[in-house]
């Protein structure tokens, strides 16, 4: 698809942030991983549910977005990077550009029923992506440490003709191309199960 040439085609600017970001911060940046999961933007964080508020979450979360319509997103393939919450792991994502206003309202529903059941809220001002690959983050300096909570504090940009590595880097060049696709469903991974509800 379309999406995934654009995934292959950021691959040389995630090298280089990871590059980057090992040559200011020190400390070592393991090899760059994929997410291991299909292509999605978060609506949350990753949460714990006791087995009895499982079904009541999953309605609530049925009820909020059974009538709401499928909707166009566009990603971009200006490369970003985030740090976890915790502090241990770097997420390289594509920036969304288009349909970030329907999915920013689509958290805070989901927000919503987090505080039905004492779990926090995503972001006060989430950084709409798509997360292709990640790696270890073994060294936080203070300044990543103050900042670990809120996604939009630590992002870095493979901005136009920004230079990433010292002398082994790459020119990373993003070339504007866009790609649009349809979000139909919002999914929900509650242990082993996937719950899917079509939009």
């Amino acid at each position: 698809s379309a999406l995934e040439q654009l995934v292959r085609a950021a691959e040389p600017a995630v090298r280089g942030q990871a590059r980057a970001h090992q040559a200011h911060h020190g400390g070592t940046v393991d090899s760059v991983r994929g997410t291991g999961h299909p292509l999605h933007i978060s609506l949350s964080h990753g949460f714990t549910l006791r087995h009895h508020e499982r079904k009541i979450f999953l309605d609530r979360l049925h009820q909020e977005f059974l009538q709401h319509p499928p909707f166009e997103v566009v990603v971009t393939d200006d490369v970003v990077s985030y740090v976890n919450r915790a502090g241990t792991r770097r997420f390289y994502a594509l920036r969304v550009s288009g349909g970030k206003d329907i999915v920013v309202k689509l958290i805070h529903r989901v927000d919503k029923i987090m505080a039905l059941f004492n779990h926090d809220k995503y972001h006060s001002d989430p950084k709409i992506h798509v997360s292709i690959a990640w790696s270890e983050e073994t060294h936080v300096d203070e300044e990543d440490d103050n900042h670990k909570s809120t996604v939009g504090d630590e992002e870095t940009h493979a901005g136009a003709k920004s230079r990433a590595g010292g002398e082994h880097g790459v020119e990373v060049t993003p070339t504007g191309v866009d790609c649009a696709f349809k979000v139909n469903a919002v999914s929900c991974r509650v242990g082993d199960a996937v719950h899917v509800i079509r939009l």
